[in-house]
């Protein structure tokens, strides 16, 4: 992903994701006004975000 953009996004090439036909993507933001944006949307609900248990374990 590109190491100094504002937010990068990408398809998530690992397991479980690959193999769950969902087509599946990462988001990965290191600036303070993109996360606002994006913190907002979710609570506007104009944007789904999740994150799979077995990833947060580690």
């Amino acid at each position: 992903m590109a190491g100094t953009a504002d937010i990068s996004f990408g398809d998530a090439w690992i397991e479980p994701l690959t193999s769950d036909g969902k087509g599946t993507n990462v988001v990965v933001v290191r600036s303070p006004e993109v996360e606002h944006m994006i913190a907002k949307a979710i609570e506007e609900r104009r944007l789904k975000y999740k994150v799979p248990p077995q990833l947060l374990s580690g």
